[in-house]
């Protein structure tokens, strides 16, 4: 079913072998068959029951998101505050290191 109807819609779009592949943890996707073709077009790189890359625990709501965003979004919100520059274009140490 891979090779006949869901491969062909891909095209050329996974050109540098960057498309990630993921699917749930469903029995008859775990099948060695199933297995054995992901391993062949995806190598490396899919998601799953059994998989290179394994579907995290207690998440069945999980999206590429997950993945992507939310990393991207942490580091940018968590980010430490800089120093703030005065007008006489010194540095402004922050009050608990100014002993």
């Amino acid at each position: 079913m891979f090779e006949q109807f869901l491969f062909p819609q891909f095209g050329e779009d996974d050109h540098e072998g960057c498309m990630h592949f993921q699917q749930d943890g469903a029995p008859p996707h775990y099948h060695r068959d199933v297995r054995k073709c992901l391993n062949t077009r995806f190598p490396g790189r899919w998601i799953g029951r059994a998989a290179p890359i394994p579907w995290p625990p207690r998440s069945p709501d999980l999206t590429p998101l997950d993945f992507f965003l939310w990393g991207i979004v942490k580091d940018r919100v968590y980010v430490p505050p800089y120093l703030q520059m005065s007008h006489s274009s010194e540095f402004e140490l922050p009050p608990q290191l100014q002993k």
